[in-house]
């Protein structure tokens, strides 16, 4: 349907993905045509292929080239072949080296473990062509990323503030980009990355196509992409406060010291296999993860305290089913990919509606189902009225058989326990998500 190359639908093939998803019918033609676009869509919809694909395509159709020396790098060079000139001092690079390639292609994305799926994607999709991508984060050592630049990349998948400290150090030259991409461009705004990210833009060349990327699009997101786009075309898909219909949301009201009990009960009645639950914050992260642990309920966790290896072997082992529930901060609300999860758990109320959706968002993902469970003290009412009022609708309150509530906004019914929806991993083929 979207006339690829036979190797990246080998390679699409490969990865179990069947036909596009809507956020990629539409996007991915005018991107191959070298149009720049904004593209709206709900989390889980497959924007990384709306992207990764077209330049997969642009990119393995030109053969990668050797990339011109940077400005420094050609004063440096200048300086050493004086007479007797002292050899000028690169502690990150060795001398009269350039790469095999030039970065033709960056993605900035607002969390290293997006950025990493990214790269995954990348290397997924383009297994069968000769296009080579590096994420580039920070919260670990520099010393890989710069030995695999040194090969010569084709694709720049970097966090703000790392790729500042390549730019600062030299060791990354933006000036061949022809394809610039903001991903999750709404997130970069509320983790404060918005001045780096415009630091950034002045790096790479003004002649170039830029496609951004959102779940949303406030004024300030509509202001940045009049700046640095130039003709864009809106796409749109599904309504931008609205959940995806996939999720059933309910509500548990409950006393805040009567949280853990409540979600211990759940996960030991409940047959869900693959659960993850979000904290407010990362100490709430750690406390829920020791104490389900005390009662032989084994979960990972995921928050910023952690080291990125720590992070992976979190990641690997909710994904294969070593641990059943992961513990997150906001950092897993976006970006994160993880086929079959089946329920997420709000154990802390956000703050930001948006984030809500963003949360929620982690199931229901290729158009599976999904549940989304929000645990609300009586303190937290407000931060729910207000996501209510966000998506537009009432979220229906439960209660859970035999457990005390307490006083709270329960509306009337019978127990929840009966109409929960039993969590499953799932295994068959998928869109481009």
């Amino acid at each position: 349907m979207l006339n690829l190359p036979e190797p990246i639908l080998r390679a699409l093939d490969d990865a179990g993905y069947e036909t596009p998803t809507e956020i990629q019918a539409q996007a991915i033609p005018p991107a191959l045509e070298g149009r720049d676009l904004i593209g709206r869509a709900q989390t889980g919809t497959g924007k990384t292929a709306a992207f990764a694909i077209p330049i997969l395509v642009r990119l393995s159709k030109t053969p990668a080239h050797a990339a011109a020396p940077s400005r420094e790098e050609s004063e440096s060079d200048a300086e050493a072949s004086k007479p007797h000139a002292r050899p000028p001092h690169h502690p990150h690079r060795k001398s009269h080296e350039t790469p095999a390639r030039a970065v033709r292609s960056l993605i900035l994305t607002p969390t290293r473990e997006l950025a990493v799926q990214i790269e995954e994607s990348f290397k997924a999709y383009g297994k069968y062509v000769d296009v080579r991508a590096l994420a580039v984060y920070g919260g670990v050592r520099i010393d890989r990323q710069l030995k695999k630049l040194r090969s010569g990349v084709d694709v720049v998948v970097a966090t703000p503030g790392r790729l500042l400290d390549h730019l600062g150090r030299h060791t990354i030259d933006l000036r061949h980009v022809e394809i610039f991409v903001l991903d999750e461009v709404d997130r970069m705004f509320d983790m404060g990355f918005i001045q780096d990210v415009r630091k950034i833009i002045a790096k790479i060349p003004e002649q170039r196509q830029t496609l951004l990327f959102s779940a949303t699009i406030s004024s300030e997101v509509r202001r940045l992409a009049e700046r640095v786009q130039k003709d864009a075309i809106l796409i749109e898909v599904g309504a931008q406060q609205t959940p995806i219909h996939t999720i059933t949301q309910y509500v548990f009201p409950c006393p805040r010291d009567r949280k853990l009990d409540l979600l211990r009960t759940i996960l030991e009645n409940e047959q869900w296999d693959m659960v993850l639950v979000f904290c407010g914050t990362k100490d709430n992260a750690e406390f829920l993860t020791r104490r389900l642990a005390h009662h032989g309920i084994d979960a990972g966790e995921l928050h910023s305290n952690l080291s990125q290896s720590e992070r992976k072997q979190a990641l690997e082992g909710f994904k294969n089913g070593e641990h059943r529930v992961l513990i997150a901060t906001d950092i897993a609300a976006r970006g994160l990919d993880i086929e079959g999860i089946s329920h997420v758990v709000n154990y802390d109320v956000p703050r930001n509606a948006e984030d809500y959706i963003h949360r929620i968002g982690r199931t229901g993902r290729a158009e599976a189902l999904g549940d989304a469970v929000t645990l609300v003290a009586f303190d937290e009412e407000e931060f729910m009225d207000r996501i209510e009022k966000h998506i537009g609708a009432k979220i229906e309150r439960r209660r859970y058989k035999d457990f005390d509530h307490g006083v709270g906004r329960i509306g009337p019914g019978k127990d929840a326990s009966s109409r929960l929806r039993q969590g499953s991993r799932r295994s068959s083929k998928r869109r481009y998500v």
